[in-house]
């Protein structure tokens, strides 16, 4: 991980790859879902501390809270989400449990 310029080494804790995760299903709901575009749009990351919150979240539920509803209204809703590849494929994709 690169933190005020300087490349640091993070230890692989399950709270880090959960968060690079959470950035990672951000990214591939947004198109970006080959591990190239990945690295390319995640340079604050090693690509060991990819492949590792990639492994993570595959087996793993992601969770995520969203506010819905209007002001009066509202209410957090959490969901869960897995990453997944396809053996045939080289793309990944993020499902909603």
């Amino acid at each position: 991980m690169i933190i005020n310029g300087i490349q640091r080494k993070v230890s692989l804790t399950m709270a880090f790859k959960e968060q690079v995760a959470s950035d990672i299903r951000v990214l591939i709901e947004a198109g970006h879902n080959t591990f190239g575009r990945l690295r390319k749009k995640l340079p604050q990351y090693e690509d060991n501390e990819i492949k590792s919150a990639l492994r993570y979240a595959k087996s793993n539920a992601i969770q995520s809270a969203k506010s819905v509803g209007s002001r009066m209204n509202s209410r957090l809703v959490i969901s869960s989400y897995l990453i997944v590849k396809p053996k045939s494929k080289k793309t990944y994709e993020v499902i909603k449990i």
